[in-house]
Parts: structure tokens; sequence; C-alpha cells
């Protein structure tokens, strides 16, 4: 059954040239831009997937809610909420505090560079797995002096030079002593950093003016970020129970922003962090969702168009067809292996239409990787097993997509109708068929 489905698509496909042609280009424009988009979302799916139990690790945002009525979410919480966490509550079994007013100019002998990163505490290598290249994970961020630098961020200070036990200063924080050098990372995440400080410096520089009251400051829900690695068989909603009543006890006589009335805490799957729904203050360089999700909509829609236009050329090739049907029907075809025998075909043509979409591919990844938006949201195109996989998968989805109607139709003509040379109302009805088509496609 499948060599003879995979001979008469093969001789169909040359018999007919021309209207070979227009299937497979038809179908190659638009499945070049689907895998374009199976290409954007593996990736985005990509983030956060080598830390160990990652489904054991949350952020804790915040829901600040409005006196108009209104809310906004955000991804960053009070610095004191960890802390109450972490001294009231056993549902945690690590807590990750993160200060995100570490940016500025990095100077060390005569050279300046921009840097971004952040202030953390020593959690943040037991939780996350950022592998070091140099120094000790368990005390590089003891001191209050400690800092981590990415490997790329080491290039641009130190050149070739060693920067372990270097001292490097940053304009309105003093100084630091490298004590740590990150692991070149393959990998994706939303924790976008290119240096590290000990979150102990945090006192004096507090004391000094240099950031803002953030270590007791209730108020202060923009500069900070609370992760916590739950213990197994901890519950969700008896966490995000606990966080209410943290709510209610610190805010009851606090007050508040005059726009203002009240703040509620929520856990964030790490796993849903990115790409993940909008929130003020996010960290990384995902997609949000709702892009992800357009996207999909998009290649649906044009690939539906495709998909009609190769039933219209179908059916209107149906005539010529006809007589085939019709003699394989007398010699005791049953409708299904004829229904079957089109699907095959078009699936055919789907992957002939895949070989094309993919040389097609390579000129939209180019065209795709020189816009400023790819830099601004961190998308790598890589293409592995896995993506060749998904496209093989998409091609055959779109191959019975697209046949499953021009099979049904005509794999239920009458012999005795098509040996008569069709009858005008079966000639009616097909014309019926496709200007109903015509709207469809044209309406979308």
């Amino acid at each position: 059954m499948l060599k003879n489905i995979l001979l008469t698509s093969i001789r169909n496909i040359f018999r007919n040239p021309l209207f070979s042609f227009i299937n497979v280009f038809g179908l190659a424009v638009s499945m070049s831009l689907g895998l374009l988009i199976i290409l954007i979302i593996k990736d985005q799916y990509s983030f956060d997937n080598f830390h160990k139990d990652s489904d054991r690790i949350f952020r804790v945002n915040t829901k600040a809610l409005r006196t108009d009525g209104g809310s906004e979410n955000y991804a960053s919480a009070p610095f004191p909420l960890g802390i109450s966490i972490k001294d009231g509550y056993s549902f945690a079994e690590n807590i990750v505090l993160i200060n995100n007013q570490l940016n500025g100019d990095a100077v060390y002998r005569n050279v300046i560079v921009p840097v971004h990163g952040f202030f953390a505490d020593s959690s943040f290598l037991k939780v996350f797995n950022f592998k070091l290249e140099k120094g000790n994970p368990s005390t590089v961020l003891n001191d209050p002096d400690g800092l981590i630098l990415t490997t790329d961020a080491a290039k641009k200070i130190f050149g070739n030079e060693d920067p372990m036990g270097k001292v490097v200063k940053f304009d309105g924080y003093g100084e630091f002593t490298v004590k740590g050098v990150f692991e070149k990372l393959s990998a994706k995440t939303h924790l976008d950093f290119e240096i590290i400080a000990s979150l102990g410096a945090l006192p004096l520089l507090e004391k000094q003016g240099a950031i803002k009251q953030t270590l007791n400051n209730w108020n202060n829900y923009y500069s900070n970020y609370v992760y916590i690695k739950i213990k197994k068989g901890e519950n969700e909603k008896e966490i995000n129970a606990a966080l209410a009543q943290i709510s209610r006890k610190h805010y009851a006589e606090r007050k508040l922003e005059t726009r203002d009335k009240g703040y509620e805490f929520y856990l964030h799957s790490l796993k849903k962090i990115s790409p993940g729904p909008i929130l003020s203050n996010s960290m990384g360089k995902a997609l949000p969702v709702v892009i992800l999700l357009f996207l999909g909509i998009l290649a649906f829609t044009i690939l539906l168009m495709a998909g009609l236009n190769y039933t219209n050329l179908m059916i209107a090739k149906s005539l010529k067809r006809s007589r085939e049907i019709g003699v394989r029907k007398v010699l005791g075809a049953t409708r299904w292996q004829i229904f079957l025998q089109f699907i095959g075909e078009s699936v055919i043509f789907a992957l002939v239409s895949l070989a094309a979409s993919y040389l097609i591919l390579q000129f939209l990844k180019t065209a795709l990787l020189q816009l400023h938006l790819v830099q601004e949201f961190s998308i790598d195109l890589t293409e592995d097993k896995c993506v060749y996989i998904y496209f093989i998968l998409f091609a055959i989805s779109i191959g019975i997509f697209a046949g499953l109607l021009p099979a049904g139709y005509l794999s239920g003509f009458k012999p005795i109708v098509v040996l008569k040379n069709m009858m005008s109302k079966k000639g009616s009805e097909r014309q019926l068929l496709r200007k109903g088509l015509m709207v469809v496609q044209f309406t979308i």
C-alpha cells in the first residue's frame, strides 16, 4: 500500500509539472514561515532548563493593588519578605535574595567597562546550577567584597590577565575583589547578569546612601527578587496562603505609596518565567508568551490559506483524476483505499515542499538575525536533531490537513457517474465547493 502510494505520488508529480510546481512552491513559502516560528518557539522554551530540581524553584512575585481599583504585577518583591519566610516558615529548603542595584562602570587600572549585574547571597549558587570555572562556590560570596564575573566580563575588564584576586572599583559602590569566574554558559537563563557581588555589601552601601533603602523597607518592591526552593512534598496553595498571611501582618498598619492600597505575593514557577506573562521589573530577554501565541496563530493562519489553496487546486484537477478513480473502484478499490491514496499523495507533496521550504528558511534566518528584535530578546535559531523531527512532523501534519477535504471529496465519486464523463450535477457541486473554499480563503 505504502509503495503504491509513493509510486503513484511521484508519477503524478512528474506527469503534471506545472500543477506540482504551483503546489510545492505555494506550500514551501508558507511552510518556511512555520519552520521559522517553530525555531523561535523552541528556542524561547529552552530558558532555565539546566537547573536541578527546577520544578521546586519559584520566584515570589508582587501584585500591587491600586487605589483606583486596578493592579499591576511585578517580578520583584520586598527584601524583608525573604527574611520573613526564612525566619518564620519551614516550607523553604533554600532562599535566594537578589538586589538589582549593581550597574555602572567597572574600573581596573586604565580600563573602564560598563557592566550590569546584581547583589546576591551565597544561596544563589546552591539553588541555581551556575558552575564556576574558578573559585570556591561555598565561600565566593561570603565576604562583603566578594565578586564573581562571567567569562565575557572577565575578558572585557582584564583581557588575558588572570582575574582572580584582582580588585575592581565600581563608581558609587567601592571596591570588590574577584573571587570567582563562571564557566561559559551555553544554555539560556532569565537571570541576566555579567557580574554578581556579595549581598553582604548592602548594609554599608545603604548606610552610605549609595543604594535605595531596601533591607528593612517593605514598600520597596522594585529593587529585589526573592527565589525559594521549596521542600519536597510542600503544597503551593499552602505556601501562597502563608504569603498572604505575611502580607496582612506587615501591611495592616503601614503607610503605603499614595497610589497603592495593598500588596499580594504569589509563587511563580521557574519553568513558567521564560517565556511567561508580561510583568513589570522582569529580568531576562525572553519573548512574552503572548507574542509566541500570536506567532503561532499567524503561522496557522498562513498555513490554513496554503492548505485551502492546495484543496482548490486538487478539486479543480478532479476531472482528470475522476476516470482513474472510477476505474480503480470498478476493479475493486474501496473508498477508504482511495482516501488513503490521496492523503498519502498530499503528505508526499508536503514533504517535497519541506525540502524547498528549508532552503527558503535559511534566507529568512539570515534576514531575521539582522533585526534589532533578535538582540533585544536574545533569539537563537540553532538547529538540532530535535528540530528536524519537529519539521518532519510539521510537514506530515500539513499534508494530512491539506489532503483531508480533497481525499474525502474525490474518494466519494461513484464509478457509474464517473465513467459516464461526470454528470452536470456533480460538476456544479464541484464548482460550488470550490467557490465556497475561495470565499473562506480570501476572507482569512
